[in-house]
């Protein structure tokens, strides 16, 4: 049996409020990737080592934050990412909730692996902020549908 029709959009109006935080994922990873484009072997095993490595206080307080909005937009979203994702993650990858003992590798973007999760994650908010933007440009994100 299918959820009546007002629970399944209240469900994605939850996850259109997760858009917001794209810019700073984006510049989470981006700040990732710089760091960590030429290493092979990666110096951490969990998100807490990496952020237990970091030397200085600043830093550390940024990543914590862009870190919790990655695991906070993850865990409301996973579900939703593993069935209407355009990107087709393993179901190990997303079957339980991410946190700092998670694999630090889930933060950097790849086509694989851990990464994917990273991947997926932006390809799903991009694509759900480019959903709703025709909506908004109509007047309706403000009240007014005599415009559609």
């Amino acid at each position: 049996m299918k959820a009546p029709l007002r629970h399944q959009l209240s469900g994605r109006e939850a996850e259109l409020r997760l858009v917001k935080f794209l810019p700073d994922i984006l510049s989470l990873q981006k700040n990732l990737v710089k760091r960590f484009q030429n290493v092979g072997d990666l110096p951490f095993r969990t998100i807490a080592d990496f952020l237990h490595g970091q030397k200085t206080v600043s830093m550390k307080d940024w990543y914590r934050k862009g870190i919790n909005i990655v695991l906070t937009t993850w865990n409301q979203l996973r579900v939703s990412l593993a069935t209407n994702g355009e990107i087709k993650i393993p179901a190990e990858l997303c079957d339980e909730d991410r946190d700092l003992d998670s694999d630090f590798r889930m933060l950097l973007p790849r086509r694989q692996g851990p990464g994917l999760c990273s991947t997926a994650l932006v390809s799903y908010l991009i694509a759900s902020r480019t959903a709703k933007r025709p909506r908004q440009m109509c007047g309706e994100a403000h009240g007014r549908t005599d415009q559609l």
